[in-house]
């Protein structure tokens, strides 16, 4: 099946080329997959497709200029899989045009809104601040490989170069022993230019990759050539346009940063271009690995839509913590969080899953928390019974019920148990240990339930409605559905929020607010009869029971997890 990416990229005298480089370097990568490829190229120079016809040849391009953009970008992006946006700033018009448009979108180095609610995010430009980021390894820029080793310097500023720093570099540098390049892009200000002595200037090239190849010193500032300079192991020296880019310029290892061009020494660039110093990382420069990861990435998204809120549906979102795995979304309208897979999933539930994972999160193995489990399971049968009635005859299933310990005391009370476990591991324990006989799914049931439980289960579930729909389905009239879950507004939650992050489960698709959890109960037909506020269960890592801290947890509503008990309706609504 073929698929179709939308690669939205500004330049202009004063974007630079860079970004229009970068997307059209991408894009191709996808272009010899199974995608269809478009790619708009904001920028209020009308000619700019022309201008920059060697750098986009052979791809679908067209051009939208600023004020046209959020008129002429929606049937763009209706026709659109995936989107891929290099801008640095995408506004927040934009970005809600984004957003509604309900497509995955990567950013490149966005500095604003975007970087909030994009999908993924990649900022693989230096950059002197830690910025919230999926991917952030400078390597995977879509370089090109540079072959040879040649003596002369290279300059060059990018397709506009407002600034004017290149003819001064040039100047700076004409006469001397060494042959000197300058690139003039595209778009660089002005036509006629004084002789300089032993300087060759080229205007506009295909390739720039070629005159790199010649020059084992480039005089460039933060971007693109910087970075393939450094690819391959050249000398890079920095003199940058704005201050902005100054700073970026001082936090990036390898080069010579000679600072903004206000300060600009013809001297100062003459002795840098003069030392000798190893640079660059061209031996360790991995060139095919930007290529796998892109492609990967962009199946990725392209599999995984965009995301919403699995627990409210809303598309409103701030992203709370990125890493090379996932992105972890806050939900503005119902305040549950959610995460956004932007590498393809692995296998979660392997049988260390009830050992080190499970450790993790409540500071034993599982085999060694049975007993605090056990104890859980007579208190949770004990409310599910008060409101139910006599267990006896009655038909009970436990989804997620790991190796069958609250299963093994349902038994013992009287319930007719079932129950689901997706671990093969799991399932051949409870077997083994307890003699009971787990499904893989819950569609290898049939029904008639008089109670369904799931605790700790229903956040590893990507479609929680779907779920609870298709539990609704198998529980006969007035039947109970009792849940326990995380609370993404709990005390930890919202007093420690880079603790929380740090320590919440991975293959968690979501943990939910109060509210939010009981809002989509009753869109899916229950009707919520108690709920039961926790804290961190201390002692179950050995800690006193902080009775007077859990109380006040409950009686604040702030406790880090929950149980809800609900009662089936005759009919959702």
């Amino acid at each position: 099946m073929r698929r179709a990416a939308l690669f939205i990229c500004r330049s202009g005298h004063s974007h630079g080329m860079g970004h229009l480089v970068r997307s059209a370097r991408y894009a191709r990568m996808l272009k010899t997959a199974e995608w269809d490829i478009r790619l708009c190229v904001v920028s209020d120079d009308t000619g700019i497709i022309k201008k920059t016809a060697n750098i986009i040849e052979g791809l679908d391009a067209i051009h939208c200029g600023e004020k046209e953009l959020t008129d002429v970008l929606p049937e763009h992006l209706s026709r659109a899989d995936t989107v891929f946006a290099d801008m640095r700033e995408i506004s927040r018009g934009l970005n809600d045009i984004l957003i509604r448009a309900g497509k995955p979108v990567m950013v490149f180095d966005d500095y604003r809104y975007a970087r909030d609610t994009a999908e993924a995010a990649a900022n693989i430009l230096p950059h002197y601040t830690v910025k919230k980021a999926n991917f952030d390894n400078i390597r995977l820029n879509p370089v090109k490989n540079i072959e040879g080793s040649g003596g002369g310097i290279l300059i060059s500023f990018g397709g506009s170069d407002p600034a004017g720093i290149g003819l001064r570099a040039a100047k700076a540098l004409a006469g001397k022993d060494r042959p000197v390049i300058w690139i003039r892009g595209p778009l660089t200000p002005g036509e006629k230019f004084p002789v300089l002595p032993g300087v060759e200037i080229v205007k506009s090239p295909p390739m720039i990759t070629p005159y790199l190849a010649k020059c084992g010193t480039v005089v460039t500032t933060v971007g693109m050539t910087m970075i393939e300079a450094l690819a391959g192991g050249r000398k890079v020296v920095t003199i940058h346009p704005t201050l902005y880019h100054a700073r970026v310029g001082a936090s990036v290892e390898g080069v010579i940063d000679l600072g903004i061009h206000t300060l600009f020494s013809p001297r100062a660039l003459r002795k840098a271009c003069g030392e000798s110093s190893p640079m660059g990382g061209g031996d360790i420069w991995d060139t095919q690995k930007s290529r796998e990861w892109f492609t990967e990435t962009a199946e990725t998204l392209a599999e995984n839509g965009a995301a919403v809120c699995p627990v409210c549906g809303s598309a409103r979102r701030s992203a709370i913590f990125r890493d090379g795995t996932m992105t972890l979304f806050e939900c503005e309208q119902c305040r549950s969080n959610y995460r956004y897979g932007v590498v393809r999933a692995e296998e979660a539930y392997q049988e260390n899953y009830f050992d080190e994972t499970y450790k993790k999160a409540y500071g034993k193995t599982y085999e060694e928390d049975i007993g605090a489990i056990r104890s859980y399971s007579s208190r949770r049968l004990g409310i599910i019974e008060r409101l139910i009635g006599r267990p006896k005859g009655k038909k009970i299933l436990d989804i997620g019920c790991a190796i069958g310990v609250f299963l093994d005391e349902a038994r013992a009370r009287g319930w007719d148990i079932s129950g689901v476990e997706v671990s093969g591991y799991a399932r051949r324990a409870a077997e083994e240990r307890f003699g009971i006989r787990a499904a893989a799914g819950v569609d290898e049931l049939s029904g008639g339930f008089d109670a369904v439980t799931l605790w700790f289960t229903l956040e590893h579930i990507k479609d929680p409605a779907g779920m609870l729909r298709q539990i609704h389905g198998m529980m006969n009239p007035g039947g109970i559905l009792a849940i326990g879950i995380p609370h993404a507004r709990g005390w930890f939650a919202a007093g420690n929020r880079k603790g929380y992050v740090s320590a919440r489960p991975k293959e968690h698709e979501f943990e939910p607010s109060i509210p939010a959890i009981v809002d989509l109960l009753a869109r899916e037909g229950f009707t919520v009869m108690q709920k039961n506020i926790f804290g961190l269960h201390p002692e179950r890592i050995g800690l006193p029971g902080w009775g007077i801290i859990k109380k006040i947890q409950e009686l604040t509503r702030k406790g880090d997890t929950f149980e809800i008990y609900a009662r089936k309706n005759s009919s959702r609504d």
